[in-house]
């Protein structure tokens, strides 16, 4: 037997932000920040100027709401690269102030933090300087701070200075804007609130906020860096004086979610449904951005990207303006039912119609249902305990309240009135409604709260009025639990206000809630996510001001009743803006305009924090492989499951319709769960008014709270389809013959395998390709096995494995002599999320006696069928036909023997640099702490592209060689990414097509510790 020798283990991999390739984009972009340009909109907007485009735009009034003011700011947007994070982010925070002045941006060096500034003020502020801090391991501050060096002070104004106490950093920036003289906006004062540091990038404990600067009055809005983070530096505009100003933040996707670049939308947004196929169906303005959906509607499909290709838009030819409707999604056919709209079709704008519209997903298009018997415009629709629709209030043709609810039969396709009804005395602008747990339907018009009972003719009960700390159709209202709502924004107060209306009993009681941090009184949005918390988002202090708006989300825990600040957008959503779960459990955010400050068609997709790890990197997730498309109430179902750890919860979110801050049909229920191999069973509510029929979204969710993508499934009284039978007890796989390895087929889970890095890393699983069994590595776990060899002999190393996407996982395979002196190595790369073999080949060089192999995996790799066969004499594998593709290097210098010549920074310039540590030839690249560096190549459609680079990673923390294919617009068509995982040159390969409309190339090279380059190049086939 042979005896095992210490080895190093490979290193830990913290996965982190990669790069999007700037391609035509000349300015250096900040990583985590907009890929693309744009002018500011207004103060806090945290996008890039393009450049020579700095032209101030002037601040809009205060518009009304409806038709008479359509004008707004529309950014102007390029490309849009959606990357997934990996590690902490540096984002920007949202600014005070206004759209003036030249920009700047100073950033503290690495160790340090933002630890307070100093400058001058009098009545405005004039300047500031960040002062930087050095600090240890543990957040403890290591020397006194310091201004930033080539960052200008001064001003001509008494000096001012703000210092955090020490061991603590800043976190917080709430500042007012001065609009006279200055017809933009200035900052007219600020004042900064620090956090006690938890480590050298992370804050916990206790907030002290700092003296105010400046002199001109107003608590302004506040913005920050999200929970945990911290702020590095400060960004802005300056001119006569300070123009804006904002923080540079650190921050974890894990605490606080990440958004995705802003990207095009063929309108905007104003209504938003999830169809049951999981598709988007939004409508309510012109391709233009104005106000009317007689013309379009627009059906995206998240699984085909944010490209246009992932947009179908269609005409509208049936004479309805759908505008301002009241959409839901029918409970059995799961056509969307859209009553009432908008009469600017027949020259009466902003006033109601009694038309109704159905659109099926099936076919994507519209037809006519009966008519109401009165006009909506407004209205408010409710999916009721037996499945028919009840719609209530809105404007009639003559813009008066509509009077008589109606309910709505999809079966008969016919209307009742509910005529013992009368709603005139109630503010019936899309009032909040929901099904309570005893099936009457509770119900919000401003202030007033009431219950309607929809037998007969219909009853209505009023139920008191709720308190002014929050109401109106401005604000936002969603059921978190059943019979539980937050209610959110609107009344007379500041907007933080948030109140709970329990109507789990007769009447409704209610109670005030914690607040959140923002201030979002008009026009925010709510969102109930997979794991029962409440996302907010968008709003602003004013009515469709965007001056103070806030961008920053916020979750609200209802079993901790607490808030927590995550990270901030880029663009104001205000009025009619929306926002509705994903099955992914992304929330689309979109919108805002008509009128409005912005005309946003456009839309950010948020990721919360629940689909990130520790490190930073993508959360492994139970993913549901078996599930029915349909239950019955009291029916328990039988799931199948694949995931690392059992899943410990199971829920059910019914699927979105949502438009002026209420989401009509989105509720939440915890479903009982049992677990039994890869089998779940999720118990079905038995009260139709918990769970009103319809479509909801199915999540698992693990012991961490990462819930599994959502399996659509529609409730009502057909049960499901009897499950297939059980599946039979792995047989465990036999080993291959002449296998060198010891349970290379992980059936007696990792007996006769070693080590070679923390034990508890490596761990047996049943997620196997074949068999019982299988081998989980994870963040750095590594296995090795030894066997005998005779020099001159060829030995064949295989395994079928699977690892995450954009992970790095290997195979490796290595030669000793008796002294364990290394003669021979080779290895091969795990790529792709399905199981696959992998195979590496290596002569025993003479003098060898041990071979050995390696099982290594940076994320999560899974390993099955691992074996070693002698194969001398069998014929020789025939050559790769991608290792040396032949034709023309399109990139410039990829060898970089003469420097950085053609290749282009993407990163501050100290991150990349040349290196004479070169795989061969006089010249490398060397890029690190975030550095990127790209470089194009033009793009024929049709055409696929061999790209590859030597490299290696010296550092524990994430590589990459990425490409990137785009239109004339910079729009993004397909893209590749390859982790760099060794640390020893190897030569890392992929293939990039290019689709039709291709014009630009783009390679990307990326490191966030130190990444070597060499030997670059691309290659059309």
């Amino acid at each position: 037997m042979l005896t095992p020798r210490p080895r190093r283990a490979p290193r830990t991999r913290l996965p982190s932000a990669r790069p999007r390739p700037a391609l035509a984009l000349a300015a250096a972009l900040p990583l985590a920040t907009l890929a693309l340009a744009a002018c500011d909109t207004r103060p806090g907007v945290s996008v890039l100027p393009t450049d020579g485009a700095d032209d101030p735009l002037p601040r809009p009034e205060d518009a009304p709401m409806g038709e008479a003011s359509d004008e707004g700011v529309e950014p102007t947007l390029g490309a849009a690269f959606s990357t997934p994070a990996r590690g902490p982010l540096r984002a920007r925070s949202g600014a005070v102030g206004g759209p003036g002045g030249a920009p700047f941006e100073g950033e503290c060096g690495p160790g340090q933090v933002l630890a307070g500034v100093r400058g001058a003020a009098d009545a405005l502020v004039r300047e500031v300087v960040p002062l930087c801090v050095d600090v240890d391991a543990t957040g403890a501050w290591t020397d006194e701070p310091a201004p930033l060096a080539g960052v200008p002070g001064g001003g001509g104004a008494p000096a001012f200075e703000r210092t955090c106490p020490a061991g603590s950093a800043i976190v917080d920036l709430e500042g007012a804007a001065a609009f006279e003289p200055y017809a933009s906006g200035v900052v007219g004062s600020f004042a900064l609130r620090c956090r006690e540091l938890a480590g050298p990038r992370t804050t916990a404990g206790r907030f002290t906020a700092l003296a105010a600067a400046g002199g001109a009055p107003g608590a302004g809005a506040r913005y920050g860096c999200g929970e945990g983070a911290v702020a590095t530096g400060l960004f802005g505009r300056r001119g006569a004086a300070l123009d804006a100003l904002g923080l540079v933040c650190l921050e974890r996707p894990g605490n606080v979610g990440r958004w995705s670049d802003v990207i095009d939308w063929p309108l905007i947004p104003i209504h938003a449904i999830v169809a049951p196929d999981g598709r988007v169906m939004t409508y309510g303005t012109t391709l233009e951005g104005a106000q009317g959906a007689y013309l379009h509607y627009d059906v995206w499909d998240p699984a085909a990207g944010t490209s246009a290709a992932s947009h179908l838009t269609l005409d509208n030819t049936l004479g309805t303006d759908m505008f301002c409707s009241a959409s839901v999604v029918l409970p059995e056919s799961g056509e969307i039912l859209l009553p009432g709209g908008d009469g600017r079709f027949d020259g009466a704008a902003n006033s109601g119609v009694a038309d109704v519209t159905l659109f099926d997903p099936g076919s994507d298009s519209l037809s006519s249902a009966a008519s109401m018997a009165h006009e909506r415009w407004y209205a408010t629709s409710t999916t009721l305990a037996d499945g028919d629709v009840l719609v209530v209030g809105g404007i009639d043709a003559a813009r008066n309240y509509a009077r008589t609810p109606e309910v709505y039969s999809a079966v008969e396709d016919r209307w009742r009135s509910l005529l013992g009804v009368d709603t005139a005395g109630h503010r019936m602008h899309y009032p909040r409604q929901w099904v309570a747990p005893d099936g009457r339907v509770f119900g919000i018009g401003g202030r007033d709260m009431y219950y309607i009972d929809t037998a007969g003719d219909g009853a209505l009960e009023d139920a008191g009025r709720l308190p002014d700390l929050s109401f109106g159709w401005e604000s936002t209202a969603v059921m978190y639990r059943p019979g539980r709502i937050l209610q959110l924004g609107g009344g007379r107060g500041d907007g933080r206000a948030a109140i709970g209306i329990d109507i789990a009993g007769p009447e409704p009681a209610v109670s005030a809630l914690p607040s959140p941090s923002q201030s979002r009184k008009a026009w925010a949005d709510s969102v109930v996510l997979p794991d029962g918390t409440v996302l907010v988002v968008g709003g602003s202090p004013r009515a469709n001001d965007a001056t103070d708006a806030s961008l920053s989300a916020e979750l609200f825990d209802p079993e901790a009743m607490r808030w927590t600040r995550l990270s901030d957008g880029t663009l104001p959503r205000l009025y009619h803006s929306t926002a509705t779960l994903l099955p992914d459990g992304r929330v689309l955010v979109a919108g805002g305009g008509a009128p409005g400050p912005l005309i946003n068609r456009n839309a950010e997709l948020f990721s919360p924090p629940y689909l990130f790890d520790d490190a930073g990197g993508l959360a492994e997730r139970p993913r549901l492989e078996r599930a029915p498309d349909r239950g019955a109430y009291g029916e328990d179902l039988v799931v199948g499951f694949r995931a690392a750890r059992p899943p410990a919860r199971a829920t059910l979110v019914k699927t979105g319709a949502v438009t002026h801050s209420f989401d009509m049909e989105q509720r939440f229920l915890e479903l009982p769960l049992t677990v039994a191999g890869d089998r779940a069973t999720v118990s079905l509510p038995s009260s139709r008014a918990l769970a009103t029929p319809g479509h909801y979204l199915l999540h698992l969710l693990d012991a961490d709270g990462v819930p599994s993508t959502g399996h659509v499934i529609r409730l009502g009284d057909e049960p499901a389809p009897e499950p297939p039978a059980p599946t039979p007890a792995p047989v465990p796989a036999p080993e291959p013959a002449g296998n060198l390895l010891a349970n290379g087929g992980f059936e007696r889970d990792l007996e006769g395998w070693l080590d070679c890095a923390a034990p508890e890393l490596a761990s047996a699983t049943d997620a196997a390709h074949s068999g019982a069994g299988a081998a989980r590595l994870e963040a750095g776990g590594c296995l090795y096995q030894e066997f005998a060899v005779e020099p001159g002999r060829a030995y064949a190393f295989e395994c079928t494995a699977r690892t995450g996407e954009l992970e790095y996982a290997a195979l490796s395979h290595l030669m000793y002599d008796a002294g364990y002196a290394e003669l021979a190595a080779d290895s091969v790369r795990v790529v792709g999320t399905d199981y696959a073999t992998s195979r590496v080949n290596l002569a025993a060089p003479p003098g060898a006696s041990i071979g050995s192999v390696n099982l290594y995996a940076d994320g999560v790799g899974t390993f099955d069928g691992c074996s070693v066969r002698d194969v001398t004499g069998e014929p020789a594998a025939p050559p790769d036909p991608d290792d040396s593709p032949a034709g023309e290097n399109l990139l410039a210098n990829g060898d970089f023997e003469n420097g950085d010549n053609g290749w282009v920074e993407c990163a501050e310039g100290s991150l990349t640099n040349v290196s004479g540590e070169a795989r061969d030839g006089g010249g490398a690249m060397a890029v690190e702490g975030a550095g990127c560096l790209y470089q194009e190549f033009p793009a024929r459609p049709g055409a696929t592209y061999a790209i590859s680079c030597d490299a290696r990673s010296e550092g524990p923390r994430y590589t990459s060689l990425s490409a990137r294919v785009t239109d004339g617009a910079y729009v993004e068509l397909a893209s590749t990414d390859v982790p760099i995982g060794r640390d020893a040159y190897d030569t890392y390969r992929t293939e990039l097509g290019a689709p039709a409309d291709a014009v630009h190339g783009a390679v990307t090279l990326y490191s966030e510790d130190r990444g070597l380059f060499d030997n670059c190049a691309v290659i059309e086939r």
